[in-house]
């Protein structure tokens, strides 16, 4: 009698491991699924939340000086046009530097600039989104030092003057919106003036390759 019930019971184990492996095989071939993006903020709300959080943050650099001003943004996902993702560009106190030529040393005013891009997740701000980054005149990335998550210099949205243009980000990948179409805007050398920007169109397909790989990437509470 024991011999029978051990025996079904092992077939009854059996199935549910079956059943539980063909649950799994399925979920696994369906492939992934961008979450809907959900929020119950309007995006003027999102930068008034954004722009409160940044104050905060960075209260003392305001007060003292050392951070001048700040600009929030939305930035819209590809391919669905949700916005996702934030902008933040800092504007720091000058600084002064010196020029040494044939005539001597010279003193210039520099602007210093700084930003950052970040996720918008469950009505949550997150950060340590790459833009496109500086090179210092050694060639190494760096930061501005207040926080690892801002940035060196202005993004590229504003250095190639689209500071008033919908703007599209995910993949790491930074681009706006130019007469109905998505142009990507990109830096292969490294310099960071503006007439060594270029410019791509992005396919549909490739928007929802881009959306598909930026989301839930690792990051911080903003």
């Amino acid at each position: 009698m024991w011999i029978k019930k051990v025996f079904w019971t092992i077939i009854v184990l059996l199935l549910i491991l079956a059943l539980v492996g063909c649950w799994i095989f399925r979920e696994m071939m369906k492939g992934y699924e961008h979450p809907k993006f959900k929020t119950k903020y309007t995006i003027e709300e999102h930068i008034k939340r954004l722009t409160t959080r940044t104050e905060e943050k960075y209260a003392k650099e305001l007060e003292n000086g050392e951070l001048l001003d700040f600009r929030v943004e939305i930035l819209y996902a590809f391919y669905d046009n949700d916005p996702e993702y934030f902008l933040i560009e800092y504007r720091f106190a000058d600084t002064i530097d010196k020029i040494y030529g044939e005539d001597g040393i010279k003193e210039v005013r520099i602007e210093n600039h700084g930003h950052l891009i970040g996720m918008i997740e469950n009505d949550k701000y997150k950060v340590r989104f790459l833009c496109c980054r500086d090179e210092d005149e050694w060639g190494d990335y760096h930061t501005r030092g207040y926080d690892e998550e801002i940035l060196v210099g202005q993004s590229c949205y504003t250095k190639c003057g689209f500071e008033n243009t919908k703007k599209y980000y995910g993949g790491h990948t930074c681009a706006v919106e130019l007469d109905g179409q998505i142009v990507q805007i990109y830096n292969n050398d490294g310099y960071p003036d503006e007439a060594r920007w270029e410019r791509r169109v992005i396919s549909e397909s490739e928007q929802k390759r881009l959306m598909k790989q930026s989301y839930h990437m690792g990051a911080d509470i903003y």
